[in-house]
Parts: C-alpha cells; sequence; structure tokens
C-alpha cells in the first residue's frame, strides 16, 4: 500500500463501485462496507485512519477485515464520492 495515496473523491469512488456495498439491513438503517479482505490489517488501519481524516465514521470488522463506514457517515460518503457514473 502506498503510503502517499490520496483519498480523493474518484479514488475512493472507484474503490466503493469495484468493491463496496451499500447495506439495507433489516430494521436499521444502511450502511456501506468496502472490502479489504486481500489487504494486510495494517494497511485496513492506515485507510481507516485516512477515511476518518475525512471525518467518516469508519471501523474495521474484525472477522472479515473489511471497512465499515457508519450509517451516521452513509449519507455524508455518498456525497462525497460523487454520482456513479453507471446505472
Amino acid at each position: 500500500m502506498p503510503k502517499d495515496i490520496r483519498l480523493l473523491p474518484l479514488t475512493i469512488r472507484q474503490w466503493y463501485i469495484g468493491d463496496g456495498s451499500l447495506i439495507y439491513p433489516k430494521n436499521s438503517r444502511p450502511y456501506i462496507l468496502l472490502c479489504t479482505k486481500g489487504f494486510n490489517i495494517s494497511d485496513v488501519k492506515f485507510l481507516i485512519k485516512k477515511l476518518i481524516k475525512l471525518k467518516f465514521k469508519a471501523t474495521r470488522e474484525l472477522y472479515q477485515n473489511r471497512i465499515h463506514i457508519s450509517t451516521n457517515s452513509t449519507e455524508q460518503f455518498l456525497k462525497y464520492i460523487g454520482n456513479c457514473p453507471v446505472e
């Protein structure tokens, strides 16, 4: 993982489109998952710190090593990355 990576809206949008999901649980509000199963734990923690600097509430799901964007940050996250270029 390059330590100088910049999480720009386009960068995160491509990541989300390629390996993310908007999850709609029953009886709860939606949240976002970014799949990072192939990443080592230190790289996932590094990315989470970068997302937190962008003011997203992000945590690591321990059992799947994925990044969880809180329901409280979901709308802000989607606004940050902008409109999806595909349907």
